[in-house]
């Protein structure tokens, strides 16, 4: 007697229908004709991407900015046209393309959210709405990768991205400027602004990444790689 064939998504595992519907969302983000949907899938990555680094913390908090991104990069290689340090109107600290969609990143390392330091993460701002990108079509969308490696006076990343927030809020008065949750990712947030040159709407995703790592316990105390240099 033959047994039936019949195939139910239902019958397999909760994590095999999650790696099923990446693997679909993935093949639509990279043939879609929409640019958001695109996007979207992008940021989803990236954000896989930066928990595997937050995952390897001890390792990945020696690097400078140029290494994180790098890092970050070779990961996005694996599914997507992406590469660090590309020439985009300026060295782009990390560029993601398709055809004629195009996603840039800016990266910043800071200490904590002392004025000086936003003062840093926004030349990066300004270096990725005013240089690199131009707002032209398929291009309406870059982001902000913002290292926070913590010292004594560091408030925390909640903090510091709310201090970062009214950063932008105060410095950009008159430029349109919205503030805006990220669904996808409760610690990130996005702005809006009109694009001087474009003249349209250009989003920027604010991205929080977290090195910090001081083991308490006593085996973390006494081993030498988590020693203070």
């Amino acid at each position: 007697m033959n047994q039936s064939n019949n195939f139910s998504l239902g019958s397999l595992s909760p994590q095999t229908q999650q790696e099923i519907l990446d693997l679909a969302l993935r093949n639509i983000a990279l043939t879609t004709p929409t640019y958001n949907i695109w996007i979207d899938k992008i940021y989803k990555d990236l954000d896989i991407a930066i928990s595997r680094m937050i995952d390897n913390t001890p390792t990945m908090i020696v690097l400078d900015e140029t290494g994180l991104t790098a890092v970050l990069a070779m990961q996005m290689q694996a599914i997507y046209q992406a590469s660090a340090e590309t020439f985009r109107n300026g060295n782009a600290d990390i560029s993601i393309e398709h055809n004629s969609f195009r996603w840039i990143g800016e990266a910043k390392i800071i200490e904590s959210s002392a004025q000086s330091n936003l003062k840093y993460v926004d030349q990066g701002f300004l270096q990725l709405t005013t240089r690199y990108a131009k707002g032209q079509a398929n291009a309406t969308s870059g982001g902000m990768l913002i290292y926070i490696k913590p010292n004594s006076r560091c408030k925390g990343k909640k903090s510091v991205m709310k201090d970062w927030q009214s950063y932008l809020t105060k410095k950009y008065p008159t430029s349109g400027m919205s503030l805006s949750n990220c669904a996808l990712n409760a610690d990130c947030f996005y702005s809006e602004h009109i694009h001087e040159t474009a003249e349209d709407k250009y989003k920027v995703r604010h991205m929080p990444i977290v090195l910090h790592h001081k083991p308490q316990d006593n085996s973390g105390l006494k081993a030498k790689i988590y020693r203070k240099k």
